[in-house]
């Protein structure tokens, strides 16, 4: 009987400290629930990628709240059992109670249960608004530009990322260049003297890098009907310490490079050091276009027009159907396709723009279903990482909380 008595409380105090472990913390349920949510936005992004691959509508949705909830009920009682000796009327017949003959303890089923309950509820709010995707197709402004390269996000992928196109006039002779696979690579005929100056898309990106292409701002006094406001204007701009970056990681990764853009585009290094503005020298905020990277080099004036959030998903899903279909890419006539492979030239721990494999496994940092198949991003694809993170800030930026008015209420138990 004191064995029993003894196991009774041994099995009470293992659950109750069972209990005390799994309520006492909210530590580990956090940081599952937080992990979960970074995944799906993860898995969201490259999942309107793939649509994008495949010419299909976009979606936006976004969780606005969670409330992760756990109970745990737990019943215990003693069990049902006997004291004093059995009664023995014969030495052949010893009765202890009707229901247990000779037995000093009697175990039920009902003696000890516990039970937990695990629920996260979540809000999840589609992003079908007026003002959402008024900002969504919007081109993004140079301030959210500014962001990213304070960030330390590559300039040469910043640029391809943002950059729609490059438009070139001199005097009333004018041009664009355009990565528009597989109706062009931005390869176009130039006009003298510029012809076999600059070559396709790709040699604008390098030469954005090896010279720091960058974007300043500053704030400024409105008075508007009586009113005082503060506005941010902005300008493009050229960072020496940004070029020294991007000259250094050019050379690293590939030297030869280097020196053909210096030599052939650049007249031997001289427009390294003459090109204007430099970022820090005074100006006066007047005006500014927005959408627009507009400078002036030897009498020459540049326009980058710049994409919107959603053109950038389209661009992404351009490069990785030209990815998927297998297909050898067709370089303009006079051009390799060295020369128009969206590859990057600084950035030494990875050269690919988008790099997504099909099928999934332990090896993906994140991956997606879709109808024809599994989609994965592989640990080792860091610029496609570092896209999925813009593109996470780019859609944080456009949502404010007048877009989750639609709210479906999710409950889903684990």
């Amino acid at each position: 009987m004191r064995i029993g008595l003894f196991s009774a409380a041994v099995g009470l105090a293992v659950v109750l400290g069972g209990c005390a472990i799994v309520d006492s913390s909210v530590a580990p349920r956090s940081d599952t629930v937080s992990r979960d949510f970074a995944n799906a936005r993860n898995e969201a992004i490259l999942l309107n990628i793939v649509r994008a691959a495949h010419n299909e509508p976009l979606s936006f949705s976004a969780i606005s709240q969670a409330i992760p909830q756990m109970s745990n009920n737990t019943s215990l009682g003693l069990p049902a059992f006997f004291l004093g000796p059995p009664f023995c009327p014969t030495p052949t017949t010893c009765t202890l109670g009707s229901a247990g003959p000779q037995r000093g303890v009697l175990f039920g089923n009902s003696v000890a249960s516990d039970s937990v309950a695990v629920q996260t509820q979540f809000t999840l709010s589609t992003q079908e608004t007026h003002d959402f995707y008024n900002a969504l197709l919007r081109p993004a402004d140079l301030y959210v530009v500014n962001f990213f390269a304070r960030l330390g996000y590559p300039r040469e992928l910043l640029f391809w990322i943002f950059a729609d196109r490059v438009e070139v006039r001199r005097g009333n002779r004018s041009f664009g260049v355009e990565y528009n696979p597989p109706y062009t690579f931005g390869c176009p005929e130039l006009p003298a003297p510029l012809a076999r100056r600059v070559e396709c898309f790709r040699d604008w990106a390098e030469i954005a890098a090896i010279t720091g292409l960058s974007v300043e701002e500053r704030i400024v006094e409105k008075r508007e009907n009586g009113k005082s406001s503060r506005q941010a204007i902005g300008r493009v701009c050229f960072d020496d310490v940004a070029a020294a970056q991007g000259r250094a990681a050019m050379r690293l990764k590939d030297e030869a490079l280097y020196q053909r853009l210096v030599s052939a585009y650049l007249a031997n290094g001289r427009a390294l050091h003459t090109v204007s503005p430099k970022c820090g020298t005074p100006w006066s905020p007047k005006a500014s276009h927005a959408d627009r990277l507009s400078f002036v080099v030897n009498g020459i004036t540049f326009q980058i027009v710049l994409r919107s959030p959603y053109g950038i998903y389209q661009f992404l899903g351009k490069l990785l159907r030209q990815e998927m279909s297998g297909e050898p890419i067709q370089p303009p006539p006079g051009h390799t396709e060295d020369e128009v492979l969206p590859l990057l030239a600084t950035i030494v721990d990875d050269e690919r723009i988008v790099h997504i494999t099909r099928g999934a496994g332990p090896d993906c940092f994140v991956w997606t279903h879709y109808r024809n198949g599994d989609y994965c991003v592989p640990h080792q694809a860091a610029n496609t990482k570092r896209i999925i993170g813009l593109l996470a800030a780019l859609t944080a930026l456009q949502t404010s909380t007048t877009d989750l008015a639609i709210t479906p209420v999710v409950h889903t138990t684990n």
